[in-house]
């Protein structure tokens, strides 16, 4: 919410953070306000004041990344599921808009029947194909300091300038890359959730300027934590350096390339290693349908990486239940490009698996 107000004030755009704003609002009896951004959390916390001031002037309650109303969406969260009853809570008579890039069908139906959306409901979809993006999945070496290597030697194929994220399972495994990428002369940030906030604010607000003045790529390694609030068209490519604990939260992230529309990468550094690791993660959810559940979609990543026969952006788009052909690809993944023309960087990175 924090992020999205501030993007909102660089656009002119007259907005409100429900705990911004707690001042202002207990001093006036109404806010001229174009938007009011308040996490779920916050509006039940202030719910007497949010009552109060925002019956006088809503005219329709909406819900951005509406995936984390589901428990069968990527990243569940159990105060978004309380967003069904806010409504009658506030006697608020308003249209509710559910938003979300990343929602199954089933996690579609699960948002629906949670937020209390009935026969009336209007929903507009559009293509999850990204015909941009080249989707790639390449063998990663199982001793660190090698991984690292094929880390660095990929970035480096990139001219000078390139922006890109660096995705990374864990706090300590995004510092690592960081390092590696700066030891091999990379202009790169770090980002993670266990950094101060001011520090992750810099990292992210330096790679969002662009870089590249050492000679490298301007390139950011980070954790998920790093999500909210990313607003650069110009990612050239996308790395998961790790697995992603879903294909929702893949396609999310990868995602996040080519924005403008240009060309751009998604790669994947697969070892059978990091599957363990994620099945590992997966046994710790609480509960035992969280637990089933999560342990499925790490198959799912699983197979993914896996499936050397049928396209990745097939495989992508069924499994949001969307039809796809490999002609739609055009070559442009691992499997269906012409065996005679793969990309320099993925025979070099091969080498050194």
């Amino acid at each position: 919410g924090r992020v999205m107000t501030s993007e909102c004030v660089d656009r002119l755009c007259e907005a409100h953070h429900v705990r911004a704003a707690r001042g202002a609002w207990r001093s006036r009896a109404t806010l001229a306000l174009e938007a009011c951004f308040a996490s779920v959390t916050e509006l039940y916390s202030h719910r007497q004041l949010c009552i109060c001031k925002l019956r006088a002037w809503t005219d329709a309650d909406r819900c951005a990344q509406a995936h984390c109303v589901s428990g069968w969406g990527h990243d569940f969260r159990p105060d978004y599921a309380k967003l069904g009853s806010i409504r009658k809570k506030m006697g608020l008579k308003v249209p509710i808009v559910a938003l979300t890039a990343t929602a199954t069908r089933k996690c579609i139906d699960d948002i629906s029947k949670l937020l209390k959306l009935d026969s009336r409901k209007k929903m507009f979809r559009a293509s999850f194909n990204r015909p941009n993006l080249t989707y790639s999945v390449v063998p990663k070496a199982n001793e660190e300091a090698a991984a690292l290597e094929q880390l660095v030697k990929y970035v480096e194929h990139w001219p000078a300038g390139t922006s890109g994220i660096v995705y990374c399972m864990t706090r300590k495994e995004s510092e690592c890359a960081h390092r590696a990428l700066q030891e091999a002369g990379i202009s790169a940030g770090c980002y993670h959730a266990g950094m101060a906030a001011q520090k992750r604010s810099r990292e992210q607000a330096a790679w969002t300027r662009g870089g590249g003045a050492t000679g490298g790529a301007a390139v950011i390694c980070a954790t998920i934590a790093m999500g909210m609030g990313i607003d650069k068209p110009d990612v050239r490519f996308v790395a998961h350096f790790s697995l992603s604990k879903s294909l929702e939260g893949y396609y999310q992230e990868s995602g996040r390339a080519g924005r403008d529309g240009r060309p751009s990468e998604c790669v994947i550094f697969f070892a059978p290693k990091d599957f363990a690791r994620l099945c590992g993660m997966a046994t710790m959810t609480r509960g035992a349908a969280g637990r089933k559940r999560d342990m499925e979609r790490a198959k799912q990543v699983k197979a993914f990486c896996n499936d050397v026969r049928c396209c990745r952006r097939v495989s992508l788009l069924k499994h949001f239940d969307e039809t796809a052909t490999a002609e739609q690809c055009v070559g442009m993944c691992d499997v269906c490009s012409p065996p005679s023309s793969p990309p320099a960087w993925r025979a070099l990175l091969e080498r050194h698996s």
